[in-house]
């Protein structure tokens, strides 16, 4: 125990398992023989201090008053950086809810009711620290903030903060009925503790708010209650350093219902939520729905709609009772995130494309469902090979070339820990990274070979879209570009339809090739040419002659001239048809075609007659293939004479011939 000054004196205390002791404070003042009439506890254990817990309450039989004093957990190990939630290189306790002197009509007070809050400021420790407050207080019609005193401690000090003298008007306005109270210090998290009460001199009307260092994304409230006797007023307040958005649920009907609001909050200021006074006026929600008129208790949830990885809210609640003039205060529950993980493990990416990579955490108030808490993340990330992905600074995968890889990103997150205060912890989320090149097809080019002076269509499909890059390479005389700006190279980033326009000839082979490239490895190409479209041609083979064996019905031949092509494309035409024989064969479609290596200027062309040889002699037969050659200009460039073709029915026929 320690008075006033810093004063101490020392119990030893002897617990048996899930033993319960009760001490008098008065009388361990006495036996002490320490003075005043306030001072600081403490309780503390070299071993098994998680299974300790404790109760402080006063009470004052003749005026009928008893209040719960809050102890404190003390962590000798926190670290600032894991209480500091606004990022302020300072610790800071707030109590949130501090009635002035004036007490709020809606605690329903007796009138001429005057309070007298006060707070009681300890140092913890055998150093001198230095605590500045401030305030930021609220009146019927204006709101407002004001600095406070600066205090410094000496070591185990006590220091009580007379706030009624305060309000004077110079500090706090006389009007002002409720402040939130900001400790800022120079001291480690827990090294300094403090308590909020306004009690009216006979102890009968009062109210007491807790100091806490807590910010979180969210807080979940327990229960709330109005009726003729009872109501609450709730608040949540922003301890960033920034604007946010603030977001205020009542769940009602057995969870089943709720209300909701939303409002933007400054740094410091709070939302102020009077539960019966939006029942009985029948406010609106922010979807314009009200309260049952019946209604009488239910829960609350305040929501950081902006900061998700490490809230900056605050809260506080009163429960006033008509009956007693009692008003309680009651805490929500922080709530923290579970261990972060990347959403896709592993992320696959395309070479030269991109994927996006998220962040979630189990909602420690959820049951663990995951949340996306990607922002905690953003302009951390990095890449463990550059040269297969690289990552930008929201969790961007590009990737680079084929292989796999890691990814990592570190950032703060509250911890699932309410005992310790939803502490900021870091957390580097990380997972695999694999790379391959997309998929690319050349459905279409059209035509090939391509006219000079003239363009051809080609379809290119990706999938995954990625970048890609065409490329037009030349291994002959032939040249042609994309589009009209004679670039022989082009990047698409997704399925498309490129213009080849055609340049100076081929010399009759395919002599150049699109090639499509993914981060500098080939995935599809095609071989095509440029050419005159003169289409000439000559004679170099002729199929067919020879003895069919003798048939009543005929014999089915199939005869072909075989012609090499020049100057090949697609808007050639070719005719051709049977000239020259007799009435033993019967003549069906003669049909040319071409064929050879795709995109070559150079082809093959047949000209094929199936038709019906029907002889009984031995003679032979002849007939021959007229094939006409119109080039691209519609001009016939020839009417080719193929080779003589000799057809005998031989003697292994039935009849024989004779």
């Amino acid at each position: 125990m320690y008075d006033a000054s810093g004063k101490q004196a020392r119990q030893k205390v002897l617990l048996a398992p899930a033993e319960t002791t009760r001490y008098s404070i008065r009388k361990l003042v006495m036996a002490s023989g320490l003075t005043g009439s306030y001072g600081g506890i403490k309780i503390s254990t070299s071993a098994h201090a998680g299974s300790l817990d404790s109760l402080h309450f006063l009470f004052d039989e003749t005026a009928g008053f008893s209040a719960i004093l809050k102890m404190f957990d003390y962590n000798p190990n926190a670290k600032l950086e894991e209480r500091d939630y606004a990022k302020t290189a300072g610790w800071t306790l707030r109590a949130p809810m501090l009635a002035l002197s004036n007490p709020d009509p809606a605690l329903a007070f007796p009138p001429n009711t005057t309070l007298l809050p006060q707070l009681f400021i300890r140092n913890t420790t055998p150093k001198p620290i230095d605590a500045t407050l401030r305030f930021n207080w609220r009146a019927a019609a204006a709101t407002g903030k004001a600095p406070g005193p600066m205090v410094h401690l000496f070591p185990y000090e006590t220091r009580r903060v007379d706030i009624a003298t305060l309000q004077n008007g110079a500090i706090l306005p006389k009007e002002a009925n409720w402040t939130s109270v900001t400790i800022t210090t120079n001291s480690k998290p827990d090294e300094i503790m403090a308590v909020a009460a306004s009690y009216d001199s006979t102890l009968r009307y009062g109210a007491q708010t807790p100091f806490s260092d807590q910010l979180t994304f969210k807080w979940e409230g327990g229960m709330w209650e109005y009726d003729a006797y009872h109501d609450s007023i709730i608040t949540a307040g922003n301890g960033g350093t920034k604007p946010t958005q603030a977001s205020f649920t009542i769940f009602y009907n057995q969870g089943t219902q709720r209300y909701d609001l939303e409002q933007t909050l400054q740094p410091d200021e709070q939302m102020w939520i009077d539960v019966g006074k939006l029942i009985r006026e029948h406010v609106l929600d922010k979807n314009g729905k009200a309260l049952p008129p019946d209604l009488t208790s239910g829960s609350y949830e305040f929501r950081d709609l902006v900061n998700t990885g490490v809230g900056t809210l605050f809260e506080g609640k009163v429960v006033y009772d008509k009956t007693y003039g009692h008003v309680a205060y009651g805490c929500a529950a922080c709530c923290g995130w579970g261990p972060s993980y990347p959403l896709y493990n592993p992320i696959g990416v395309t070479a030269g494309g991109t994927a996006g990579q998220a962040v979630d955490a189990p909602d420690g108030c959820n049951g663990g469902v995951p949340g996306d808490v990607s922002d905690s993340f953003w302009f951390h990330w990095t890449s463990a090979n550059g040269s297969i992905a690289t990552v930008d600074s929201y969790g961007t995968h590009n990737g680079v070339g084929a292989g796999s890889t890691s990814s990592q990103s570190h950032g703060t997150l509250n911890n699932n820990d309410s005992r310790r205060l939803c502490p900021a912890l870091g957390q580097n989320p990380g997972g695999g990274v694999d790379v391959t090149c997309p998929t690319v097809t050349i459905d279409s080019f059209s035509p090939d070979p391509i006219l000079q002076g003239s363009t051809a269509s080609v379809h290119v499909t990706i999938n995954p879209a990625a970048t890609i890059t065409l490329t037009i390479i030349a291994s002959g005389t032939g040249s042609a570009s994309f589009g009209t700006n004679g670039n022989t190279t082009l990047q698409i980033t997704q399925t498309t339809t490129v213009i080849i326009t055609a340049g100076a000839k081929s010399n009759g082979n395919a002599d150049l090739r699109l090639s499509a490239t993914s981060q500098g490895t080939e995935v599809a190409s095609q071989l095509f040419s440029v050419t005159t479209g003169a289409c000439t041609a000559a004679n170099t083979n002729t199929t067919g002659s020879g003895g069919y064996q003798c048939s009543p019905t005929g014999t089915t031949v199939t005869l072909t001239d075989t012609y090499a092509l020049r100057e090949y494309c697609s808007d050639c035409s070719f005719v051709c048809q049977p000239i020259l024989y007799d009435g033993t064969f019967i003549p069906g479609n003669c049909l040319p075609s071409t064929g050879s290596i795709q995109g070559a200027g150079n082809q093959t062309l047949n000209s094929t007659e199936i038709g019906t040889f029907k002889s009984n002699d031995c003679n032979v037969h002849n007939l021959q293939i007229r094939t006409t050659v119109t080039n691209a200009q519609g001009t016939i460039t020839n009417m080719y004479i193929g080779g003589n073709i000799g057809l005998q029915c031989n003697a292994n026929g039935t009849p024989t011939c004779h």
